[in-house]
């Protein structure tokens, strides 16, 4: 193997590496449990200032909040990479309503 194969295989595994620590099923969970709070925090502030369940709501950058906020508002919308092109961070932007009908783009 020549030196440069080797530097090859080493930064293959170190984006692999970084591609599951930062878009894995594992990295959701932990995303999840470090914004919780914070999440909840955010649904008790909107249900404050707007009780109304019929109520539409834009949520950019789609998360867990997305689900929490579609949990008690009728009508969530979320800017975000389109679900059916999102590899981890890459994809085209569209607007998905949160109870998964087709995004728009």
């Amino acid at each position: 193997m020549t030196s440069n194969e080797h530097y090859r295989r080493q930064i293959e595994q170190l984006i692999e590496k970084e591609k599951a620590s930062t878009s894995g099923g594992q990295a959701a969970e932990e995303y999840a449990r470090v914004h919780a709070a914070r999440f909840l925090q955010m649904l008790a502030v909107c249900t404050r200032f707007v009780p109304q369940k019929t109520a539409h709501v834009l949520d950019v950058g789609r998360s867990n909040l997305t689900a929490l906020l579609a949990s008690y508002y009728e009508t969530v919308w979320s800017l975000g990479y389109d679900l059916s092109e999102d590899e981890g961070g890459t994809g085209r932007w569209g607007l998905c309503r949160a109870s998964g009908i087709s995004c728009l783009i």
